[in-house]
């Protein structure tokens, strides 16, 4: 296995726990707090979903690990924003 696979695989690991999180607990995971106080409560799961499904989809095959590698940085990088 080469070195970039297996940080490929920590990534996906570390996202996809983020999202069972946000899904267990209905809500943004701590890292993401403060959440701005006009978004709706209900977007915990759908933040949990997309982080869940980003990480798998990191790990399956190459194809869509493309991707989900893009998807997952355009989510990052709007949530960076909106945090601003």
């Amino acid at each position: 296995m080469r070195l970039a696979d297996f940080g490929r695989i920590l990534f996906a690991l570390g996202i996809a726990g983020l999202g069972v999180l946000s899904l267990v607990f209905g809500k943004f995971a701590l890292q993401w707090q403060p959440v701005p106080s006009w978004l709706p409560e209900g977007l915990g799961y759908v933040n949990g979903g997309i982080l869940v499904v980003g990480g798998v989809g990191l790990v399956l095959v190459r194809r869509v690990a493309v991707v989900s590698a893009l998807a997952l940085l355009s989510y990052l990088a709007l949530w960076v924003v909106i945090q601003v």
